[in-house]
Order: structure tokens, then C-alpha cells, then sequence
């Protein structure tokens, strides 16, 4: 589960916020780092330690984030939301570096005392619950993710003026719905937070167009194209952009690999994905969209998982990277172009 928790996580930095937090952002109006010289240090840690998340330094931030909670502990006890501030913070230095387990706990802990001080219901868990969530995904628990998503959704609906935490909530669910391979559930609430955005945002907000192009990919593999164009062309009209898909297909034994026409270049070497083991196993079939990038040599330069099962990801991915193609020529010359790869895994 790990090489594929590792793929779905934050998608799109709007939704899902993971950078750690400053000392008080969770807590009431004068309340600060300043009271106390073991305070002042451990405010002084945490921005360190920030600033080594910023820059992807998570070995260095773990020891400083963890010093900065032992102080607030000792100086305010067990219970403080200075002290949940500081959870949160390791929780996601911890999920930076991939560890998991740790983030969990450390996001369980977090919550334990915003529960305490500020009630079950109060929105300022959310930062909390949606992290936690995921944290319990990866870990492999999809029933308690879910209840903890569905948490999240319940409180920001009953929250006044947080109609951004809403689309959060959803988008949160449509992602957890689309990646375990309910993508009827998933489209809805894809449909739902657009839906929002459109009542805050108007209907030509960019971050509409993340969102329907991901509903237009769950539509794609649900096999509802008519209906997975018109997002599609949303997507691209509020982008500016005037490119199409389409469905030149290269059949594998047991995979089929669909290319999209934003690849104008013919695939010169296809790559099929190995088949998990443990979706075998469980006679699992379903289908992933991965996007490309291409460079002017033919050469896949990026990839990213667009949608699908995330049991298939990790694989499709990894043999996505591997295609080439010959050079895309624009006016005679070669051009890098962006294009989709669809991976069909049929026991």
C-alpha cells in the first residue's frame, strides 16, 4: 500500500493543505509563544522546522518539531492546543518523509486534544481530520478513512462561512471514492464541489477546471464518454486551452494501453504494467489514466496518475515512464507535447 499511498496524497494544494503550521494558529487571539523562555524556544524550533519542510528537509525537521513539542508539554501539560499545534506540525513533517505510521499517530494526538478544548464539532479540526484521514488510507484502514472523511464533510456543512472547508470535504471524498474504485459515488461528489466553487468562485474559477478534469477522467473509465467530453471541454475552455483526446488503441495480452491524440507522435516502445499481486489475488480489475509529458526526442520526461484504482497506480505509472515515441514535429520542428496513457488491468 505504501508505494501507492505515496502517488494519491495532495493532489492539488488548494484541497489539501499539508504544510505544518505556525505555533498558534489554532488557538485563541492573544494567546502566543512569547509567554515563557521554554515557549519562545520551542516557537523559535518550529519555524525551523518549517523551514526545513519547506524545503524538503524532513530528517532535519523531525528532531526539531519533536524538541518544540516536548517544551510546549512541559510548559502548558498534556492538553494545550499549542500542544496539538505542535502534533500536527511533526504529523506532517512525518508524512513528508513518507512515514506514515508516525503521522498517524501523531494526527490522532493532535486531534485527542482539539476534541478536548474546542468540542467534536468545531471546523478547526478539520485541518486535522482530512490529514488523519488520508494518514489512516495509506496505512491501509479504508473504512476509517472514510468515516473520518465523512466527518469532515458533516462538520464544514455545519460550519457558517466555510464553504472553501466544503469543497475541501468533498473533493476529499471524491478522491478517497475514485481511488478505491467507486466512481459512481466519486463523480457525485465531484459534481458536488464544483457545484460550490461556482457559488464562491464563479464559473470560470481555475481550480474548477482540476476538478472537472478529474471527474471527466473517473467519467472515462467509467465508460461514459459523452459525459466525460463535456468536462473534459470545461476544463480546457477555462484553461484557454483547445486540445482533445482521443482513442488510437495498442492491445496488451491481458492490459490494453489506450493513447490519447493530445500525443500526436506515434508510441515507438510500449511498456505493458505488471498486474499487482495482490489485485490478482483478489481477481481486482479496473483501469487507470496516466498523464505524460514528452520531450522532443520522444522520451516520457513526467508522469502522474490522472485517476483510477489505486491498487493499479504504482504499476501503470511505472510503465507509462517507459514508452517513447517519435518526435512530435510542429512546423517541421520537434516539440514537447502532453498526452494520456490509459492502462487496463482485466483479470
Amino acid at each position: 500500500m505504501n508505494k501507492i499511498a505515496i502517488i494519491l496524497l495532495f493532489a492539488f494544494a488548494f484541497f489539501i493543505s499539508g504544510n505544518p503550521q505556525t505555533a498558534a494558529s489554532q488557538n485563541e487571539p492573544g494567546k502566543t509563544a512569547q509567554d515563557s523562555p521554554a515557549l519562545q524556544e520551542a516557537h523559535k524550533l518550529s519555524a525551523q522546522a518549517i523551514k526545513f519542510y519547506n524545503a524538503g528537509k524532513f530528517d532535519d525537521a523531525v528532531p526539531l518539531a519533536k524538541r518544540a513539542l516536548e517544551l510546549r508539554k512541559q510548559a502548558l501539560g498534556d492538553k494545550d492546543k499549542l500542544v496539538a499545534d505542535a502534533y500536527n506540525n511533526l504529523g506532517a513533517i512525518y508524512k513528508g518523509k513518507n512515514a506514515y505510521r508516525d503521522a498517524e499517530t501523531a494526527f490522532k494526538k493532535a486531534l485527542e486534544i482539539y476534541e478536548a478544548t474546542l468540542g467534536k464539532d468545531s471546523p478547526q479540526l478539520l485541518f486535522t481530520i482530512n490529514h488523519l484521514a488520508w494518514m489512516v488510507y495509506a496505512n491501509g484502514d479504508s473504512i476509517g478513512a472514510e468515516g473520518l472523511f465523512k466527518r469532515s464533510l458533516t462538520i464544514s456543512e455545519k460550519a457558517i462561512g466555510k464553504e472553501s472547508a466544503v469543497i475541501q470535504s468533498l473533493y476529499n471524498l471524491a478522491e478517497f471514492h475514485q481511488r478505491t474504485g467507486r466512481y459512481e459515488s466519486a463523480v457525485s461528489y465531484y459534481k458536488r464541489a464544483i457545484e460550490v466553487l461556482e457559488k464562491i468562485a464563479g464559473p470560470e474559477n481555475k481550480e474548477i477546471a482540476d476538478v472537472a478534469e478529474k471527474c471527466g477522467c473517473v467519467l472515462n473509465i467509467s465508460k461514459k464518454g459523452a459525459e466525460a467530453i463535456a468536462f473534459y471541454a470545461r476544463a480546457r475552455m477555462i484553461r484557454g486551452k483547445g486540445n482533445a483526446s482521443g482513442s488510437a488503441t495498442a492491445e496488451g495480452a491481458k492490459i490494453g494501453s489506450n493513447l490519447g491524440n493530445l500525443i500526436a507522435g506515434k508510441a515507438t516502445y510500449r511498456e505493458e504494467p505488471i498486474y499487482p499481486a495482490a489485485a490478482k489475488q483478489a481477481r481486482l480489475s479496473g483501469s487507470v489514466i496516466i498523464e505524460v509529458t514528452i520531450n522532443e526526442d520522444g522520451k516520457v520526461i513526467q508522469s502522474r496518475v490522472l485517476c483510477g484504482h489505486d491498487i493499479f497506480a504504482w504499476a501503470a505509472e511505472e510503465a507509462a515512464r517507459k514508452w517513447r515515441f517519435a518526435p512530435t514535429l510542429l512546423s517541421g520542428n520537434p516539440v514537447k507535447v502532453i498526452g494520456t496513457i490509459t492502462f487496463n488491468f482485466n483479470i
